[in-house]
């Protein structure tokens, strides 16, 4: 998630007599001017790390309540920011059955999509080939072509000249022409 000098809260909700721990990293410019908070739903502070490029947050929860996790920039700089939030008692087990099936019908779907792209990918690269080789086909062609014109034309005027040479050759042009 990008963070600005506008506070960008998160909000948890979370069980009474619980631990909570949130691990952060920031990457970007100018990494260590930011400012983590973690604040209950009357935004009381409860605990805050200034100017740290990665750290850990352990707090103990102790009234069922909705908490905010905020992020803000310091400074103007680009940053981004990974976290992970750790809240103890959860059940950790994150895929469900019912998730699971509906992930298969969607993995069915994503597969059909990629082979049909898969498809026209060959396609379009058969196609391109072929105009490949009719192309270099076309132009050894003209080529041919050309060269042929050239040697006819060069036959003709050679055949020109002979003609008029000959045909003045043998004639006398005198003063009275």
């Amino acid at each position: 998630m990008q963070i600005t000098q506008k506070p960008t809260c998160l909000t948890i909700n979370v069980a009474a007599s619980s631990m909570i721990k949130i691990r952060y990293q920031v990457s970007g410019n100018y990494e260590e001017n930011n400012q983590f908070t973690l604040e209950n739903s009357n935004r009381t502070l409860l605990a805050r790390n200034d100017r740290t490029k990665e750290d850990n947050f352990k707090y103990f929860i102790q009234n069922k309540d909705k908490y905010y996790l905020c992020f803000k920039s310091l400074d103007g700089g680009y940053k981004m920011v990974s976290f992970d939030i750790d809240i103890a008692g959860v059940d950790k087990n994150y895929a469900q059955k019912d998730q699971l099936q509906n992930l298969t019908s969607i993995l069915l779907k994503t597969s059909h999509n990629m082979q049909a792209i898969y498809r026209q990918q060959h396609f379009q690269s058969d196609r391109e080939n072929t105009h490949a080789l009719l192309l270099e086909e076309t132009e050894r062609s003209v080529k041919w072509c050309a060269a042929l014109k050239i040697i006819v034309l060069l036959a003709i005027s050679a055949i020109q000249i002979y003609v008029v040479y000959n045909f003045f050759k043998d004639k006398q042009f005198g003063p009275n022409v």
